[in-house]
């Protein structure tokens, strides 16, 4: 009841009346996207001879000074400058056209500050001005998630949960994004991770009222992932594996490259500052039917490393062949289709596994799982953590990859992994295996290796995307690294660690990392 009352006081309550605090729904909406740093320098001429008056986006904390100075960022000249509207307690100095101000605890949010040109270049423009809570003050006061909705650049998404909130049953639930508040369910999710401090979400939408955000990538959204980044304080290795699984895409698969969707969001629970997360897609039904399938065709999930397309685990036979998985959609205790995929991948001939295995998957598809963690060292995603969708109408299954905090240079646990290391997942996956020793399929296999590391898999083109992420999610990094440092380092499942290092620290390690596994995989793929 409490949580239905707050939704209903979040969509009526009126818009407060700071001075000069941007109320509109959709403020920050346009100023970040995939492609598109919100804290972008370059500002757009207007006009040959205006002089457009303005500054670069301004990024501060409640409590900490911050201050700006106005200029033409056209093409003309003015012989001064005003900001006429300022929020309470800021000044102007004429002489040097420099905004100051302290923000006190509750003025976090985002600020259109309008500011003025005069004399030969007369003109009117906007400075925008974004302020982050300071959660780390003693005064602090709890955000407004209505206006609350960008935080150093990266957006903010608010969760109200009650106390109840379990792995198991999903409870009711407020998520407020973009300004605007959803009623949900969800309920936690994770392995390992479900003991972290720092937890994550699975949150469902009703039909009605699905999430979106189309700056993202989002749209129509039945269900979406919240996952913690707490055993990653690079912050960046779930995503750029996601991204490095879309940007492989082969428009000449059936049905199309199915992505998975994902940006990084910093999250309040309860009004509580928690971080930053990762927002994915969550892979089941509707996702498939999302990429031109059927939505009520069999989806299954290997959970265990005994989902290895093997006939045995550790020498000891399999008492059928889906050990390992579990049955995520279709009809709850029908494994048919799955059990004549590992079958034929564990017994058939060399001949009719050539001749026919492409009846049962998709080469491509199996082909880029395989470099994804070939390269990138993923080892639960390798014979794990994987999602196979039966399309009912061919009988051909599709993969779809999942969890990447094991990946890039660190384990499951942490613990730093060399990028020398020769790991192929013959072991835990027969279907790489049999496919890449195969006469007729290993050379597609490895001439598409070749292929991807020359392309998205190089290292200036990884190298490119973490610069475009740490230039966007730098300040919201340090801030969560302040926030749950000492947590990260105590935590029992990898407090042996002493080989700590700082958030910076951990991504010149990232950087190292991918510059040398590159120059490896090179040596064996030339």
């Amino acid at each position: 009841m409490i949580l239905r009352m707050l939704l209903v006081l979040l969509a009526c309550a009126p818009d407060p009346l700071d001075t000069g605090r941007d109320t509109d729904d959709t403020a920050g909406g346009d100023t970040d996207s995939r492609d598109t740093d919100s804290r972008d320098t370059d500002t757009e001429v207007i006009g040959d001879d205006s002089c457009d008056p303005g500054a670069p986006p301004v990024y501060g904390v409640e409590g900490e000074p911050l201050s700006f100075t106005i200029g033409c960022t056209g093409a003309g000249a003015a012989a001064s400058f005003s900001a006429p509207s300022l929020p309470a307690g800021a000044t102007f100095d004429a002489g040097t056209a420099v905004v100051s101000w302290t923000p006190g605890p509750a003025d976090a949010g985002h600020y259109a500050m309008a500011v003025t040109s005069s004399g030969e270049g007369s003109d009117v423009g906007v400075v925008d001005v974004w302020v982050a809570d300071g959660w780390e003050a003693a005064d602090n006061v709890a955000v407004d998630p209505r206006t609350y909705l960008e935080e150093h650049g990266l957006p903010v998404m608010h969760l109200e949960r009650p106390s109840t909130t379990n792995d198991t049953d999903d409870v009711e639930a407020v998520l407020v994004y973009r300004g605007k508040p959803y009623a949900v369910n969800l309920k936690y999710r994770g392995a390992a991770s479900s003991y972290y401090p720092k937890r994550s979400y699975t949150v469902s939408f009703s039909a009605e009222d699905r999430f979106e955000d189309e700056a993202e990538g989002f749209d129509d959204r039945r269900k979406i992932v919240v996952t913690t980044l707490f055993d990653d304080n690079s912050y960046l290795r779930q995503l750029l594996c996601y991204e490095l699984w879309s940007a492989m895409d082969d428009s000449d698969s059936p049905g199309g490259r199915h992505d998975i969707q994902t940006f990084l969001s910093v999250l309040y629970v309860n009004g509580e500052y928690e971080g930053i997360f990762l927002i994915s897609d969550h892979i089941d039904g509707e996702y498939w039917e999302d990429h031109g399938y059927y939505e009520d065709g069999s989806l299954f999930k290997s959970v265990t490393h005994e989902g290895n397309f093997y006939d045995n685990y550790g020498g000891t036979p399999k008492s059928t062949w889906h050990d390992g998985y579990e049955k995520q959609e279709g009809q709850e205790d029908e494994w048919f289709e799955l059990d004549v995929l590992v079958e034929f991948v564990a017994t058939a001939s060399d001949a009719d596994f050539t001749a026919h295995i492409e009846e049962y998957v998709v080469i491509e598809e199996i082909a880029d799982w395989w470099i994804l963690v070939r390269y990138t060292e993923a080892d639960d995603s390798g014979g794990k953590n994987a999602y196979l969708y039966v399309d009912p109408t061919t009988g051909i299954a599709h993969h779809a990859p999942w969890d990447f905090n094991h990946a890039l240079g660190q384990t499951w646990q942490t613990e730093r992994q060399a990028s020398a290391t020769n790991y192929d997942f013959f072991w835990t996956n027969n279907l790489f295996n049999r496919l890449v020793a195969d006469p007729v399929h290993g050379p597609r296999m490895e001439a598409r290796m070749r292929e991807q590391l020359a392309g998205p898999f190089s290292a200036s083109a990884i190298q490119g995307r973490i610069d475009g992420w740490i230039d966007r999610i730098e300040p919201s990094a340090e801030r969560d690294w302040r926030k749950w440092q000492d947590s990260y380092r105590g935590y029992g499942g990898w407090s042996w660690r002493t080989d700590w290092t700082s958030h910076d620290e951990e991504v010149e390690y990232l950087r190292t990392w991918v510059d040398e596994r590159a120059g490896y995989m090179g040596e064996w793929y030339p």
